[in-house]
């Protein structure tokens, strides 16, 4: 399904259309359609051309059945316009 990315209104998204890489700061959440889970996040750098994300800083991976927490997460996400 199509990845959500979003930040705070108070947050920055910067986006660099030639290298492909977007950052987002303060309170980035990041959803996915028809999957169980919220990410938050700190921090969000979006790597387009390798298809790839690293979030860090308050970690959290919300499910229906657990949380999951940590300092850092590099994960593949599918990133449609």
């Amino acid at each position: 399904g199509m990845v959500t990315i979003r930040n705070s209104p108070q947050g920055r998204a910067i986006y660099d259309d030639v290298k492909g890489i977007a950052r987002m700061t303060r309170d980035v959440r990041v959803t996915q359609t028809g999957e169980d889970f919220i990410l938050y996040a700190e921090e969000l750098t979006y790597d387009r051309p390798k298809n790839q994300a690293v979030a860090t800083g308050k970690l959290r991976v919300e499910t229906r059945d657990s949380t999951i927490t940590g300092k850092r997460q590099l994960a593949p996400l599918y990133w449609q316009k």
